[in-house]
């Protein structure tokens, strides 16, 4: 304690923050990479128009095999992103 105030530093959670445009225009061959912060464990896909691509809970990456708009999205106990 510092000053009369307690921080609590243990107990700071944070939704799920995407650090990419909210849909990516991507072609075959290309590689999809969802970068995000947030306090874990966060559930992290890729979306083609309403398909799920990808459903993990680490960095998604991956190796398209059409061409399309993509989005990443990622939920937690704390909150989502898309």
């Amino acid at each position: 304690m510092l000053f009369g105030i307690g921080l609590d530093f243990l107990s700071w959670r944070s939704p799920p923050s995407i650090s990419m445009p909210p849909v990516l225009r991507a072609f075959q061959g290309d590689e999809v990479k969802c970068s995000m912060a947030g306090t874990p464990p966060m559930y992290t896909g890729i979306l083609n128009e309403s398909m799920v691509l990808v459903d993990i809970t680490s960095t998604p990456t991956i190796k398209l095999l059409m061409a399309g708009n993509f989005s990443c999205v990622a939920t937690s106990n704390y909150g989502s992103d898309l």
